[in-house]
Parts: C-alpha cells; structure tokens; sequence
C-alpha cells in the first residue's frame, strides 16, 4: 500500500493529513492519499482514496474502487467503482470481519514475533 499526505502550500493552504482509525485493514497496492479513515474499515485491494475523502466507521470499499478528492462515504455501506458508488449496505456477516481480521493479524505477528526470539540474526552470518 502507498500513504500518503499533501503538504500546506499557496495551492492547498491546509494540506491534507492522512488519518487511519482504528482497526481498519488495508488492501495490497491501495493507495490513501490525504483522507481520513474511521474505525473499522476494509480498503480493498488496489482501491484509491483521495485528498480530503472522508469514510465514516464500518464501511467496505471494493477492490479496484476509486474514492474521489473530497467525498464522503457514510457509515455501514459498501461502495464500489470508478468513481465510486454505493452498492448496498453491509451484512451483518461482513461486520463481523471488522474484528475478526485486524485481530487475526495481531495474532499472526504475535506468533512471528515469537518464532523469530531465538538466535535468528546469526542465521545471515
């Protein structure tokens, strides 16, 4: 994924700060440009989010899916396209995967953290 901020200047006096939220799991090769992220939400592979898009809580964007400079995808949907668009609302299911995943992350990087405790830098040697 690529992050990304726009900085202050005389074309965008405020810039835009990039703001990621809590448990918020990004795609591979998605781009956030300065936008703000709630909590809970799923950018999905390849997608592009622009300078000044606001996502509220608990939204999915589907892969591939353009975000606009400046637009609001409100709570609880699935949006979807180039430019985006709302698809439907999000299943129940698919809330649960809010959670589930960023803690099934945590989990795997705690157990390779864990595997990785030994004398593994000689290994290089």
């Amino acid at each position: 994924a690529v992050l990304h901020i726009t900085h202050a200047s005389h074309f965008n006096p405020g810039g835009w700060p990039l703001t990621i939220g809590d448990d918020v799991i990004v795609g591979h090769g998605a781009i956030l440009h300065g936008c703000t992220l709630g909590n809970r939400i799923l950018v999905g592979n390849g997608a592009i989010v622009n300078d000044g898009a606001i996502v509220e809580d608990e939204v999915i964007i589907g892969a591939g899916t353009v975000v606009p400079p400046g637009k609001r995808l409100e709570s609880g949907n699935l949006y979807v396209g180039n430019p985006c668009r709302l698809l439907r609302a999000v299943s129940d299911k698919e809330r649960e995967f809010f959670t589930y995943s960023p803690g099934n992350y945590v989990k795997l990087k705690d157990q390779y953290l864990a595997e990785a405790s030994g004398d593994w830098r000689n290994d290089a040697e």
